[in-house]
Formats: C-alpha cells, structure tokens, sequence
C-alpha cells in the first residue's frame, strides 16, 4: 500500500547482511538471517505481484476516476464486497 519499488527488497536484504557482517563474524548466524530475510523478501514481492489488481492499484494511486473505473465491470450489488 505504500507503492514502494521492489527493485528495494534485495538491496535492502543486502545492507542488513553488510552491516551483520561488521557486527559478528559468526558465519552460520549471517547466513542463517541471510537466508531468512532473502525468503521473505521473496514471499513479499510474489504477494504484491500475485495481489495487484486494477482496484488494488487504484487506491494505491489515490485516484477516484481509476477506482471507478475498477469498479465498473461489477454489479452494484457486488462493489461492496469486491472492496473488501
């Protein structure tokens, strides 16, 4: 809902793992977090590609002639529900 970029989850990822590397010098324990935060990354990004709907990326865009838009392929009696 933020609208960020996901071309920011894997750098991001990466500037965790930099500065864990400054603090321990554990090596399982880096690649153990590594491992963890690259998977929900991962699970992260697919949602938000698998989720994006026209009416998803209408309210991200704060734009009410696109809401509408999204919303005009339903019944009226069904909007409601789609919404939610």
């Amino acid at each position: 809902m933020y609208n960020i970029s996901l071309d920011f989850f894997e750098p991001f990822v990466q500037g965790i793992i930099e500065e864990l590397k400054v603090t321990t010098d554990d090596v399982v324990a880096i690649e153990g977090i590594e491992w963890t935060l690259s998977l929900t990354a991962t699970i992260m990004i697919n949602t938000i590609n698998e989720g994006s709907n026209p009416l998803l990326s209408a309210v991200v865009a704060n734009d009410p002639k696109m809401i509408r838009k999204a919303l005009q392929p339903v019944a009226r009696s069904k909007r409601a529900e789609v919404c939610l």
